[in-house]
C-alpha cells in the first residue's frame, strides 16, 4: 500500500522540467526558485538551504519530522534553520498529504532502503515524537514548556500506561503497575482543572508525584488467604 505519488513528486517535476531546453520556467515563486537553483542559479537562500537538505542524507530527519508533523517554530529551533526552510521543504520536497492515512505511512518507512541509524531516526519519531528526534539533534538548550504542557503531557502518559495490564492476570505486576498510573492520570486530571496559578501547578505536580510513589495496598490472593479460582467463582 504504497501512495500514488512520491512525496518528492514536486521536485521530481520541477528537475524533470529544467532539464529541458527551451521551456517556460513554472510561475510559482518557489518552483521558479528550485528551477532557477537546478540550473545553477542560486539566489534563493532558503530554498537553496533545504534542498542542500534534500540532497543530504540529513534529509530522513525532516521526513520523519514531517510525517509526524512536527511544529515549524520548534523545528527551525532545534535544528538552528533559517526561518522558513522546513516548510520550503515540506512544500517543494516532502508532501506528506499524499498518504492517505497512517498506514500507507508505516508501510513508506517498512519499505524504505536505510541504515540502522536512519531506520531509528523514524523509529523515534514515529513512537515518541517529534520533539524525542529534535532533542537527538540539538546543540543548544531547549526552551522548558510552560506548566500547563507538561501536566498535559503527563496525564496523556499516565493515562496511555494505565491500560497496559489488559489481557494480564490482575494480579500481576503490570496489573498493579497500571493501577498506580491510572491513579496518576486521575490526579493529574484533577489536578489539571485546578491548575489556574503557579502554585497550583506545583501543588499538582506533587499530587502526581504522591500518585506515583505511593504503595498500593492492593494484596494477592494468598495473602488475603484465599486463592485466585474462589475469587473468581465468587
Amino acid at each position: 500500500m504504497q501512495p500514488a505519488v512520491a512525496p518528492s513528486h514536486k521536485y521530481e517535476k520541477i528537475a524533470a522540467l529544467a532539464e529541458q531546453t527551451g521551456v517556460e520556467p513554472p510561475s510559482d515563486p518557489l518552483s521558479l526558485a528550485l528551477f532557477r537553483i537546478l540550473r545553477g542559479q542560486t539566489d534563493d537562500p532558503v530554498v537553496a538551504s533545504a534542498y542542500a537538505i534534500f540532497r543530504s542524507a540529513d534529509h530522513h530527519v525532516l521526513d520523519a519530522l514531517s510525517l509526524c508533523v512536527a511544529k515549524e517554530a520548534e523545528v527551525e529551533a532545534a535544528l538552528e534553520l533559517k526561518p522558513g526552510v522546513y516548510a520550503v521543504y515540506r512544500t517543494l520536497f516532502f508532501d506528506r498529504s499524499v498518504f492517505a492515512n497512517v498506514f500507507e505511512i508505516r508501510n513508506y518507512v517498512q519499505h524504505l532502503r536505510l541504515t540502522k541509524a536512519e531506520r531509528e531516526v523514524y523509529e523515534l519519531a514515529l513512537i515518541e515524537g517529534g520533539a524525542r528526534l529534535l532533542d537527538r539533534y540539538r546543540l543548544t538548550p531547549r526552551t522548558a514548556p510552560d506548566a500547563q504542557t507538561v501536566l498535559e503531557d503527563m496525564m496523556g502518559e499516565a493515562h496511555s500506561r494505565a491500560f497496559e495490564h489488559r489481557g494480564k492476570p490482575i494480579t500481576s505486576k503490570v496489573a498493579q503497575e497500571s493501577f498506580k498510573w491510572g491513579r496518576a492520570a486521575a490526579a493529574t486530571a484533577t489536578a489539571i482543572k485546578a491548575s489556574s496559578s503557579a502554585n497550583r501547578i506545583s501543588d499538582a505536580l506533587s499530587t502526581l508525584e504522591f500518585a506515583l510513589t505511593s504503595k498500593s495496598s492492593t494484596k494477592t490472593p494468598e495473602e488475603l488467604g484465599t486463592t485466585r479460582e474462589e475469587i473468581l467463582k465468587g
